[in-house]
């Protein structure tokens, strides 16, 4: 076959050749449709899952900024009823402390603490517990005994008993932060020892020279 036979027979075919190139872009086409709108229609519904995921989210954070907003108005309210509890609980503290102390005095003043356990009490805080502290300090101790010591001697005044008072405060905030037991049992002990003091003072007739130094 010549050159001549072979363009003339594809020249030939060239009609069924372009409808088949017409077809495949027809099939193609179509199926590029079919994809494009599925890929659209799941993209869709990504949107979707992802706006309800988006409001979910809101709602739970709302939820919760809810839930922690009862929570802290919960611990406010147990903070109120607390302090109301601490309040009462200084009250009657405070009520039973000045009940012991007006009736050790008036004891005192009537002779009926003998003078054997009042130099016995005397005595016991002469004992003085160890410093380990910011604020029972050395210089706090070495006070309390050069005062105590001056008491002992039967020389003293109220001014010497209200120092005594802030020294016992003294005494009385270290075992609160440290819980140091046996500064709180001086303390009580110290207490007890300045009410005697205070009972002696005015069972000689020297009046206090203001009231807070006896209701301090």
């Amino acid at each position: 076959m010549s050159v001549v036979d072979i363009i003339t027979a594809f020249l030939q075919q060239m009609p069924a050749v372009a409808v088949a190139v017409v077809l495949l872009y027809a099939l193609l086409d179509r199926k590029l449709t079919a994809l494009e709108r599925r890929m659209e229609k799941e993209v869709g519904e990504l949107r979707a899952k992802t706006s309800e995921l988006a409001e979910e989210v809101v709602a739970q954070k709302k939820e919760v900024g809810e839930r922690l907003e009862r929570l802290d108005k919960g611990i406010e309210e147990l903070r109120a009823k607390m302090g109301e509890v601490d309040k009462r609980l200084y009250d009657l503290s405070k009520f039973i402390f000045l009940f012991n102390k007006s009736l050790i005095e008036i004891h005192h003043t009537r002779d009926i603490v003998s003078e054997y356990a009042f130099i016995t009490l005397s005595n016991l805080v002469q004992i003085i517990p160890p410093t380990k502290s910011k604020y029972y300090t050395e210089e706090v101790r070495e006070e309390l005994k050069s005062l105590l010591n001056r008491v002992k001697t039967g020389h003293f005044d109220w001014r010497d008993i209200a120092r005594l008072k802030e020294l016992g405060k003294v005494i009385y905030k270290e075992w609160w932060e440290t819980g140091r037991e046996d500064l709180i049992n001086y303390y009580y002990h110290l207490q007890l020892y300045i009410w005697l003091l205070e009972a002696k003072l005015l069972r000689e007739g020297k009046m206090p020279p203001s009231p807070e130094v006896i209701w301090s």
